[in-house]
């Protein structure tokens, strides 16, 4: 059906993302997006755009990268939290997208959005590497020393020693 053939295309273009396949990244979230836009899926919209300025940040498609997030941050201003609680990791694209055309600001309000939505729906587990984003937000902003105390804060010691690669992050 099509919600899973979507799902899975997505985590695809998740695990290519983290791959360093920004090529196929871009290819497969321009398939998506045509879908989703078209279902007025507004979650896959900001996911998809998301993950597509991130591909195009990274292949120095400036105006297409920044074109593809302010459509991702659109369709994200326009989901209710319910519906962002589906999927909350988008927060961490979205945040590391608008970092990578460095748009801190942004960056900051989507992560604090996103970190209000998990910690509501009991998913605050997952929020690790966020801080590691917006201590990245706030050194683009200069603010040096709130982001070495971001970073610190959220480093977990007795996390790092059972499971280093989670923590490097920050």
């Amino acid at each position: 059906d099509r919600a899973m053939s979507c799902a899975l295309r997505l985590e695809l273009a998740m695990n290519l993302y983290w791959h360093g396949d920004f090529a196929a990244v871009a290819a497969l979230t321009d398939e998506l997006l045509a879908t989703a836009r078209v279902a007025d899926d507004r979650l896959v919209v900001s996911l998809a755009a998301a993950l597509g300025s991130l591909a195009r940040s990274f292949n120095g498609e400036v105006q297409a990268a920044l074109a593809l997030l302010v459509e991702a941050q659109t369709a994200h201003a326009s989901l209710r939290n319910e519906r962002l609680a589906e999927c909350t990791y988008l927060t961490h694209y979205i945040s590391e997208a608008a970092i990578q055309l460095e748009r801190s600001d942004d960056a900051l309000s989507h992560l604090d959005r996103g970190l209000e939505v998990a910690r509501a729906t009991g998913q605050d587990a997952t929020t690790g590497s966020w801080f590691g984003v917006a201590a990245h937000a706030l050194l683009l902003k200069g603010q040096v020393a709130k982001a070495q105390t971001t970073a610190d804060e959220a480093l977990d010691v007795a996390a790092l020693a059972r499971d280093d690669w989670r923590e490097s992050w920050l």
